[in-house]
């Protein structure tokens, strides 16, 4: 209110230092009192700035304001009223602001929550400077933001309020990424522990079908040999072992293949045919 009042000059109504114009005025060579021209202008001016002030107040003050006719005595009746109510305020908010904390509130929040209460301290007559309202806001960010709280008290000049804003900002954002990434790394982790998890089972089957089937492999070796190189298709083992028979005369001969030699007709003895069987004779 006080604003207002000093910018349309109007502080002297309310300023005791300033007398109220007399009602009237003596005139000297007839000894008549006079009205006094200059109090009914000041009058008027009062009375407009009186219903300015009341009309700011509540019902409960205003029931207190019944018996004062003037703007100064209204203002003077409110500074004695409030001035110790404010001193009280002025302790309350004080320690307000030293035990804002942010906790679970956003940077936006937090720091409305920090300006709101310096306003409130500027309406008792005890504002608080820019360079108090950085403190008290990097006092109270907590753990999480150590490493800026850091940062900002290791620099030469400190930001302002509005700078250390945009600043907190921006590392909220930050923070807020980096908690999102460690948030979604479990389930990819879990996808390819799980991935991994298949393809070994899937090889253990292969492998396992692999050596329940040793005829399969040999024959794909026998394929080899019988077809394409006379014994050096087969597998490693065999192949080897049929070449150095045939350079001993030995004729190549697969382990599972069933001997050729012939079977007598009449012993039933393996190495010659009837026609030569001793027995015929």
């Amino acid at each position: 209110m006080e604003p207002i009042i000093i910018s349309h000059d109007l502080y002297s109504f309310i300023d005791p230092s300033f007398p109220i114009p007399p009602t009237h005025i003596l005139d000297t060579t007839t000894n008549i009192l006079n009205p006094n021209h200059i109090y009914n202008q000041w009058r008027k001016v009062d009375n407009t700035l009186l219903s300015w002030i009341r009309a700011t107040l509540s019902e409960s003050i205003l029931s207190q304001l019944v018996t004062f006719k003037t703007s100064q005595e209204v203002w003077s009746y409110l500074e004695a009223s409030f001035s110790s109510q404010n001193t009280a305020r002025f302790f309350h908010l004080q320690n307000l602001l030293a035990t804002i904390r942010k906790d679970n509130l956003s940077i936006t929040d937090y720091l409305h929550k920090i300006k709101t209460t310096a306003d409130s301290l500027a309406s008792v007559l005890k504002p608080v400077s820019d360079l108090d309202l950085v403190s008290h806001a990097l006092r109270g960010l907590g753990p999480d933001y150590e490493s800026f709280t850091t940062a900002i008290y290791t620099r030469s000049v400190f930001p302002t309020f509005t700078e250390l804003t945009a600043l907190l900002l921006n590392q909220e954002a930050r923070l807020e990424h980096l908690l999102h990434q460690q948030q979604t790394l479990p389930h990819s982790t879990a996808f390819v522990a799980r991935s991994q998890s298949t393809n070994n089972t899937t090889n253990n089957n292969i492998t396992t079908t692999t050596n329940n089937n040793p005829q399969g492999n040999r024959g794909r070796g026998q394929g080899g040999f019988s077809r394409f190189s006379k014994g050096r298709g087969s597998g490693r083992g065999h192949g080897s072992q049929n070449q150095f028979r045939s350079v001993l005369g030995a004729p190549p001969q697969h382990p599972d293949q069933q001997t050729t030699r012939p079977i007598c007709q009449l012993c039933g003895k393996i190495g010659h045919v009837s026609a030569r069987c001793f027995q015929r004779c």
